[in-house]
């Protein structure tokens, strides 16, 4: 087994978006399976660990088995073994000293554990390198930590709505997942181009900003509960995020609550020019409301 760790200038959670959903933003390029430096990666919630080159091209690096924000994941591990004989990785983050400490304990499973000596010195090397490249990702963000904190509290209470809708879960995911469909329904969205799926691209054309498309990836979808939009400028200068979520209540609803989130280094310089779009959001749960229960 191998440890190794680091303390990041950054909450718990800050530090766990970071590492997953921001993933591609800060992985070393020479650490990069396919070996294209310009490749994205996506550790994703719906389960999968994956590269993507700039022709397309996928490699799949592992598979997410336990995903428990922002505390921890647990990964089936390819790199250097292949899937039919993985090791395994668990990253940790708990907060320590104002900031939080993430840990990689990466161990070998039963059928790779032949295979872990031989491996086990160039796994030690790559770590190093990986988390040094998050610790600077991480030191990056800490000089406006606080004013981009209050950018993204006052945005994220701006920017939020939630309602009561008296519908099943899988009623109300339909509509949210349907690009193609949002134009029936949806008096916000004029309309959006792509596929809604895990790590899919879309771009989204919003009345609200006439003239503008905004392209966001679906960075977290787990049926029929949590999906995650993100978008914005390289290099974390600025980054969009955008939940939407559905919790059953006790009654047989379900709550859905829609908020935005601004961060980077640029943000409380652009979050100045973003309009007011707080009756977009309202009319979106409300149209949302509406047709989910007329179809239930």
């Amino acid at each position: 087994m191998m440890v190794k760790s680091v303390v990041l200038p950054l909450a718990a959670l800050t530090a766990f978006e970071l590492f997953t959903q921001k993933i591609s933003l800060w992985w070393p390029a020479d650490r990069r399976h396919t070996h294209d430096p310009a490749s994205e990666l996506f550790l994703l919630e719906t389960g999968r660990f994956y590269e993507r080159t700039r022709d397309g091209h996928e490699v799949e690096l592992g598979c997410v088995r336990s995903w428990e924000a922002p505390n921890r994941i647990l990964l089936d591990f390819y790199i250097a073994t292949g899937p039919e004989r993985p090791t395994e990785v668990e990253v940790t983050f708990a907060a320590e000293n104002g900031g939080t400490r993430v840990t990689i304990i990466h161990r070998p499973k039963p059928d790779s554990e032949s295979l872990w000596a031989e491996r086990a010195p160039r796994y030690e090397q790559s770590w190093d390198v990986v988390l040094a490249a998050l610790a600077r990702a991480a030191a990056a963000q800490q000089p406006l930590a606080i004013r981009n904190l209050c950018v993204t509290i006052y945005r994220m209470r701006r920017f939020a709505t939630s309602i009561t809708i008296r519908a099943r879960p899988e009623t109300i995911w339909a509509l949210l997942t349907d690009a193609a469909g949002y134009p029936r329904w949806n008096s916000t969205v004029e309309k959006i181009d792509g596929r809604i799926d895990a790590g899919e691209r879309v771009t989204v054309h919003a009345k609200a900003t006439p003239g503008r498309a905004f392209p966001l990836r679906v960075t977290a979808l787990a049926p029929p509960h949590r999906m995650v939009w993100t978008g914005g400028m390289p290099f974390g200068l600025f980054t969009g995020t955008r939940s939407y979520t559905l919790t059953p209540t006790s009654e047989g609803g379900v709550e859905f609550a829609m908020r935005e989130e601004f961060s980077g280094l640029l943000a409380p310089l652009i979050a100045r020019s973003i309009p007011d779009l707080q009756p977009a959001f309202d009319a979106f749960a409300a149209d949302l409301k509406r047709h989910a229960e007329r179809a239930a």
